[in-house]
This record gives structure tokens, C-alpha cells and sequence, in this order.
């Protein structure tokens, strides 16, 4: 268990350095830890300076993707950091 949780961190800091790009689909790194229930993944992103407002092109965000797939734990850090960024622009 731990090892796939360090090979996760890993690679979530590998795709940071190279760039949280959109694949095909136009969801970002941050959509498909957030849709898989990757918390430990998501939280590294979103600490980086992961978009938590970034949209696939079926206009859904992570945020929209952890709801879908009920990961509580995905959906409150994300909410947190949505609130978070809604407050420093008003």
C-alpha cells in the first residue's frame, strides 16, 4: 500500500516539473485524481498550483469529477481551495 502511494506522489511530482497539461480528453492531471479518488495526488497538485477551476471539454472541473464519483475527501479539499481562491478575488 505504501509503495503505490509513493509511486503516485511520484509521478504527481514528475508531472509537475513537465507541466499539468490537458490530454485529448481536456481534462488535466488534477481531473483524473480527482475522478480515480487519488487524494494524496491531488492534494501535491493542488499545492503546487494546480487549476482547481480548469474545465474538460465537457465543461466539467475536478471538482465536478470527485461529486461524480463520490470521494468526500477529494471533494472537500477541493471545495476548501475553490473557497479559498473565491475570497482572494473579491
Amino acid at each position: 500500500m505504501r509503495s503505490s502511494i509513493f509511486i503516485r506522489l511520484t509521478l504527481a511530482l514528475m508531472l509537475l516539473v513537465v507541466g499539468c497539461k490537458k490530454k485529448s480528453t481536456g481534462r488535466t492531471y488534477l481531473h483524473i485524481a480527482a475522478l480515480r479518488g487519488y487524494k494524496d495526488v491531488v492534494k501535491v497538485l493542488v499545492d503546487h498550483g494546480a487549476d482547481v477551476t480548469a474545465k474538460d471539454f465537457g465543461s466539467q472541473t475536478p471538482l465536478d469529477e470527485a461529486i461524480r464519483r463520490r470521494h468526500k475527501d477529494i471533494i472537500e479539499l477541493l471545495t476548501a481551495k475553490e473557497s479559498g481562491l473565491s475570497a482572494k478575488t473579491k
